[in-house]
């Protein structure tokens, strides 16, 4: 073999290993792709947005929380105080199932019917929007996000965490009417009572010595 055909050789091998270096990346990189949009859309809606709260389903911005909750309801049909009410969510079953959510929201997944074959974000808003007050009827049955791992947020700075305290409607009317009983309660008198003692008839006076002249005169 002369010296030219062993270069030769040597550089082939060399671009068959470059070839296959790359070939996972032409294949891979139309996954890799959705995935970094659905990243980078994540982190610039946080970015821009600050303190404000973003919609479990689209690209919305909300300022605060009730604003989401009115859009939700109106826009997507998910009564989301509702859903809490009727399901009796403690603070952490509502964090568990709002990062459920975002993560099947994350991989293009219907969480309300676990439709899978979307492939892509823009599919699931369209099957979304197409969908009706029915089709949230009924939440997953609870052991499908009543884990320990939806307590980690699926993106970082998830304002809408930092909300659910505040979501229970009647928590804090409930909270009211206690508050006005006990204030009620301490403007009562406080009758204050003793154990163990017994009270007395008072003192009969009408035949005190002071009333006896004879003392009298001898204290004069």
């Amino acid at each position: 073999m002369t010296l030219g055909e062993e270069l030769g050789k040597k550089w082939l091998d060399v671009l068959a290993e470059d070839f296959e270096d790359t070939m996972p990346t032409f294949i891979d990189s139309d996954e890799e792709e959705e995935e970094e949009t659905w990243n980078e859309w994540q982190e610039d809606n946080t970015e821009e947005t600050g303190e404000t709260v973003i919609c479990l389903f689209c690209d919305s911005c909300f300022e605060e929380g009730n604003s989401l909750l009115s859009h939700l309801k109106e826009t997507h049909h998910f009564d989301l105080r509702q859903v809490i009410k009727d399901n009796k969510m403690g603070f952490y079953d509502r964090v568990k199932f709002i990062n459920f959510v975002r993560k099947m929201s994350h991989n293009c997944v219907c969480f309300s019917c676990g439709k899978d074959d979307l492939h892509s974000w823009v599919a699931l808003r369209k099957h979304l929007s197409e969908s009706d007050a029915h089709h949230f009827a009924k939440i997953p049955d609870r052991s499908q996000w009543d884990k320990e791992e939806f307590l980690v947020p699926t993106y970082e700075n998830d304002n809408l965490l930092c909300f659910l305290d505040d979501m229970e409607e009647h928590r804090g009317d409930s909270s009211s009417g206690k508050n006005n009983a006990w204030q009620e309660k301490s403007n009562e008198p406080e009758t204050v009572a003793v154990a163990n003692v017994i009270s007395e008839d008072p003192p009969d006076l009408s035949n005190s010595l002071l009333k006896d002249p004879a003392v009298l005169e001898e204290l004069q």
